[in-house]
C-alpha cells in the first residue's frame, strides 16, 4: 500500500479530479469551431464536444448519460436537448412513409415543463426557444 501511495496516488487523484472539473478548452475538439460543453458518463472518451458533433457521435446510443458545462460545473442532462431523436424501426431512419414534418404527442411534457420553471416562463414562452436552440446547437441559449 506504502508503495502505492508513493508512486501511484497523485496519478490516481488527477484522474479523478479531471473528471469533476470543466473543459480544458472551450474549442470542440471534434469540429475546432464551437463551444466543448457537452460531455458522456457512458462512453469511454469523455472529452467535451460542442452540441452538434456531440448529437452526431450518440444519435445510435440514446440511452447514455450526459452532461452539460453550465460556467461552474456540470450538470445532469439529456441527450433530447441537443436534439437526438429516437426513431423506432427502419434502423435508427426516420420511416420513409412518413411525411418530412410530424408532430409526436407525448404522454409527458416533462422536459418542456422543467424548462419553463428553470428558465421561469410559460410553457408557450419555452417551445419556440426549444426550437431555436435545435435549429442552432451551438448557441446557448440561457
Amino acid at each position: 500500500m506504502r508503495t502505492w501511495l508513493s508512486s501511484k496516488r497523485a496519478q490516481y487523484m488527477d484522474h479523478i479530479l479531471r473528471g469533476y472539473s470543466g473543459p480544458i478548452s472551450s474549442i470542440c475538439d471534434s469540429c475546432g469551431i464551437s463551444r466543448a460543453v457537452w460531455r458522456c458518463r457512458t462512453c469511454i472518451d469523455r472529452r467535451p464536444q460542442c452540441a452538434l458533433c456531440f448529437r452526431l457521435a450518440h444519435q445510435r446510443d440514446p440511452f447514455h448519460r450526459v452532461e452539460k458545462w453550465n460556467g461552474r460545473y456540470y450538470l445532469k442532462a439529456a441527450l433530447w436537448q441537443v436534439g437526438v431523436k429516437l426513431d423506432i424501426g427502419h434502423h435508427g431512419q426516420q420511416c420513409p412513409a412518413l411525411p418530412d414534418k410530424v408532430t409526436i404527442v407525448r404522454p409527458s411534457n416533462e422536459p418542456v415543463d422543467c424548462l419553463a420553471k428553470r428558465w421561469n416562463m410559460s410553457r408557450s414562452e419555452v417551445l419556440p426557444r426549444i426550437s431555436m436552440a435545435l435549429d442552432r446547437p451551438d448557441e446557448d441559449m440561457e
